[in-house]
């Protein structure tokens, strides 16, 4: 590089778009003993100059390297603010103990300070608190490094490492790959030599410590041969400081953008406008972790259920003071009030409108009825922490949500099973009544059997007396119809006549009344005559026949057969009807049963159909012994999936909750398949029907025995439970089962309850599984099962330790110190906090100082009123918005937090620490 002007702007500009071309962001320019100091001017106007080309300006960090007085020799960083004057750092370098000339023959001169000066000369803060310079101790293994042994003795190694002003040192490469010493050393935990151990672990970054622009000129020091991410609200000493004191949290040395893991779910920003409290104005969120601080009466909680409204979390809501809050706020919303927020799914940003407090819509093409299924998250207002510690449902919620898309596809093939075993069952609800029937017929076919057995030695008798019966009727029914027939001639007779022979008056004047009369008289004579030969004819007809049917020689010996087969009959009919037959119905009974086989046949055609239903439904044996598979067993087969994947989920949340010191999750989950006795115990008491019968406790004795005996067969409640009643129906004590005799009437009154019909209605009911959670110490030792007596804090830890260890959709909490202890805020949520903000998006309403402070949250929102209404707080003309490392946030954490730096520094004085 030449000295003219020209010369310089060119290398200047080389160098800043070689910078851009390694996607570089911030550099710090540290020649030894500031020998840049005239070039680094160059530097910054070339980074002016291409911020057009590239998008963005290459922030500049002016500074030196200096040899500190430290055994032979050590070398030290200094660098300062972006705009800090470049002449101030150059007596700072002077301070430094570094004089004039600052070269001799080429040579940099030696400071003559030690490190514990230098530290306070370059890191001392001005009259307003800010400090304007840092220091790094550079390649601190290499030669001039801290750890060179031929430069220092290692009591003083040891002395100026522990030095707590020291905040950074530059390393080779990332500690996970150095060797296990110096682990231990840079990790400063327990295994650390006490020797060396520092009251806080220091920060470290990597650096190119570029000698060439690329890898041709210098393999190894070029531009962006190695590099660090540095979380930072903006560019500053600050912010350095902020990175190096909670380096865990803010550097990371991967070689992609750490942002670009940034893959999940997230909200990015919400605005409102016309609220009753809350003033217009939009807040943006971090990616990783949000506090929002501010006094009472500010509108965090208002704040936090907005979110609740514009994400579609409203049906969310548990437990009946959060809900009364949620209920209230509703309330208070305005016609024209209006939120929206703007989520990002897949990379893809989306704008959500919720106006006058109803559901949010997605604005634009895109198609999302459900706006809680299409972008999920988790809304958790004041005490609902507790709500869901307290309540199974939502217990195992926190699982189900892990698994939700699994779940809803098995829960549609459950509900498909469910119909469909439904629709089987109203079609198999006659089998009861068919079974009873063809019960009944083939008892009425074998009565019939054994009556027509018993009548069928006297078949032959029988038919022959009947046809004796047949010829004695004939017999007395021509004796009959002759009299019938005499009897009419004789009345025939009686009417018979001629009217004309009655002479009238005016023929017995006639001229030849004479021969009327004679012919009228001889008429007479003859009807008369006639009449007596009919009736002749008559009595003589009556008297054949009279000879004819009881003189005859063969009638009389017919007849006289006819009396001793009568004889015999009766006695062989009385012996029947004595031995319980009716010879009288053998033909009778023949009818009869031939039409109840009839209606036999039928009724088991109808039963092997419903049979091939239930075989459908049930499962079991096909007509040819092979086994199917039924509706029922498929059901269950759904249930044991669901479980399987629970089992899976709290496997997968064990594993994501902070660890005991012996290494072990100090939340523990398991799931029990159809282990929750209440839900079933509550479910059955519906089937109570009348408790004089059976108590209450005697119901749920029998119950909690069937319960138990499915938990030792792994199977659902109720399949034991139609079991036991199918057992009890055939008179037998199921084993397990609480009473004996089986004559008990309890046994009978809830046969009679849980009949059939009502047994398949229950049988699709599932028995939910168990969610049991666990709590251990620090220690390792049991604390109890959350369902035991554990405290409301305890509870509350466990709860929240599981709601932030899994998924990856955002998360909003409410003041949550309220159910908490702050041991454990300290202890176990501050680092659940820390660990999870990189892999979802966390955002947390509080009013403990541990949240933003020790989580070290991206970004602090701090919250006032102003004119009676909620707006983002204002220290002097800058909104204190962003995290720690900007002087507004740190001034509003300590007055809203801490209750000022002064209140905060007499209880450090109180304390003693």
């Amino acid at each position: 590089m030449g000295n003219d002007d020209a010369a310089k702007r060119e290398a200047a500009e080389a160098f800043v778009r070689r910078c851009h071309e390694t996607q570089l962001e911030v550099i710090a320019f540290t020649d030894h003993n500031f020998l840049s100091k005239g070039f680094i001017p160059y530097i910054q106007k070339a980074a002016k100059q291409l911020r057009s080309e590239f998008g963005y300006e290459i922030i500049v960090f002016p500074g030196f390297e200096f040899e500190a007085d430290v055994g032979k020799g050590i070398h030290v960083l200094a660098i300062f603010e972006p705009d800090f004057d470049l002449d101030t750092v150059d007596h700072t370098l002077t301070e430094c103990g570094v004089g004039h000339p600052r070269f001799t023959a080429g040579v940099p001169l030696r400071s003559t300070k030690r490190l514990p000066e230098i530290l306070e000369i370059v890191q001392r803060k001005d009259s307003s608190g800010g400090v304007h310079g840092i220091v790094i101790l550079p390649h601190p293994m290499s030669q001039k490094g801290l750890f060179d042994s031929d430069k220092i003795a290692e009591w003083l190694q040891a002395e100026e490492w522990k030095n707590p002003d020291l905040y950074c040192v530059e390393i080779p490469k990332p500690v996970a790959e150095m060797s296990a010493g110096w682990q231990r050393l840079f990790g400063n935990g327990a295994d650390c030599d006490p020797t060396w151990r520092r009251n806080r672990p220091i920060g470290c970054v990597m650096s190119s410590d570029a000698k060439a622009l690329k890898a041709e000129d210098c393999a190894e020091n070029y531009i962006g041969s190695r590099h660090s991410w540095i979380k930072m609200s903006r560019p500053s000493i600050e912010s350095l400081r902020q990175a190096f004191l909670d380096h865990e949290s803010r550097i990371r040395f991967d070689p992609v953008r750490p942002e670009a893991s940034f893959t999940y779910p997230k909200l990015r920003t919400l605005t409102v406008r016309g609220a009753a409290f809350l003033d217009d104005q939009e807040i943006v969120f971090s990616p990783n972790l949000t506090t929002i601080i501010g006094g009472r009466g500010t509108g965090k909680s208002t704040l936090v259920e907005y979110i609740r409204i514009a994400l579609a979390q409203g049906r969310s809501v548990r437990g009946k003071d959060p809900l009364e809050n949620f209920r209230k706020l509703r309330e208070s919303i305005r016609e024209k009030t209006e939120i929206v927020a703007e989520i990002e799914k897949e990379g893809q940003a989306f704008a959500v409108l919720s106006r006058g407090g109803a559901d949010s819509m997605v604005q634009g093409e895109t198609e999302a009825p459900d706006l809680s299924r299409f972008f999920p998250s988790r809304v958790l207002s004041q005490k609902e922490i507790y709500a869901i510690a307290e309540d199974p449902d939502a217990r195992r919620s926190i699982i189900d949500d892990l698994i939700r898309r699994d779940l809803d596809e098995l829960a549609r093939r459950e509900g498909d099973v469910v119909q469909g075993i439904r629709a089987l069952s109203e079609k198999i609800a006659g089998a009861p009544e068919l079974r009873g029937r063809e019960t009944i017929l083939v008892t009425e076919c074998r009565g019939l059997e054994l009556r027509l057995a018993r009548l069928k030695e006297v078949e032959t008798p029988l038919v022959r007396w009947k046809g004796l019966l047949e010829e004695s009727a004939f017999f007395q029914r021509l004796m009959a119809e002759s009299r019938t027939v005499a009897a009419a001639l004789r009345t025939t007779l009686d009417e018979i006549g001629l009217p004309s022979i009655s002479l009238n008056a005016d023929l017995s004047v006639a001229p030849n009344a004479a021969l009327v009369s004679r012919v009228a008289g001889e008429s007479g004579k003859l009807l008369a005559n006639l009449k007596a030969a009919v009736e002749g004819a008559r009595q003589e007809f009556l008297r054949g026949m009279a000879e004819l049917l009881l003189s005859d020689s063969e009638v009389v010996v017919w007849r006289s057969q006819f009396n001793e087969e009568k004889t015999e009959y009766e006695k062989l009919r009385d012996e029947l009807v004595k031995q319980g037959a009716d010879p009288d119905g053998y033909l009778r009974y023949q009818r009869e049963l031939r039409e109840r086989q009839s209606e036999l046949t039928r009724t088991r055609e109808r039963i092997s159909e419903i049979n091939g239903l239930i075989l459908q439904r049930d499962g079991g044996l096909d007509s040819e012994g092979n086994p199917k598979t039924g509706l029922m067993k498929e059901l269950w087969s759904v249930w044991a999936k669901q479980a399987e994947l629970r089992k899976g989920a709290a496997s997968s949340l064990t594993e994501g909750v902070p660890k005991t010191e012996d290494g072990k999750a100090f939340v523990r989950v398991t799931v029990e398949s159809f282990g929750d006795e209440n839900s079933f115990l509550e479910k059955m008491r519906d089937e109570i029907q009348d408790q004089r019968r059976i108590t209450l406790d005697d119901w749920d004795t029998f119950m909690r025995a069937v319960f138990a005996s499915a938990t030792a067969g792994g199977l659902p409640p109720m399949e034991v439970l139609n079991t036991w009643t199918r057992t009890l129906g055939q008179g037998q004590i199921p084993a397990g089962s609480p009473w004996t005799p089986v004559s008990d009437r309890r046994y009978r009154v809830i046969q009679e309850w849980l009949t059939e019909k009502r047994l398949t209605e229950l049988s699709v009911w599932r028995t939910p599984d168990r969610v049991k959670i666990e709590l251990f110490r620090q220690d390792g030792s049991f604390v109890g099962e959350l369902e035991g007596p554990l405290s409301v804090g305890q509870r509350c830890t466990a709860v929240l330790a599981l709601l932030l260890a899994r998924d990856d959709v955002p998360v909003v909490i409410d003041q949550p110190e309220e159910d908490l202890d702050n041991e454990f805020i300290f202890s176990e949520l501050v680092p659940l906090l820390r660990k999870v903000k990189e892999q979802r998006q966390v955002i947390v309403v509080s009013h403990n100082a541990n949240i933003p402070v020790n989580a070290d949250a991206e970004l602090v929102v701090a919250l006032e009123t102003r004119n009676q209404r909620g707006c983002q707080k204002r220290v002097g003309a800058e909104l204190a918005v962003g995290a720690l490392d900007r002087a507004s946030v740190k001034e509003a954490v300590e007055n809203i937090m801490e209750g000022s730096e002064r209140a905060f520094r007499q209880r450090f004085e109180k304390y003693g620490f």
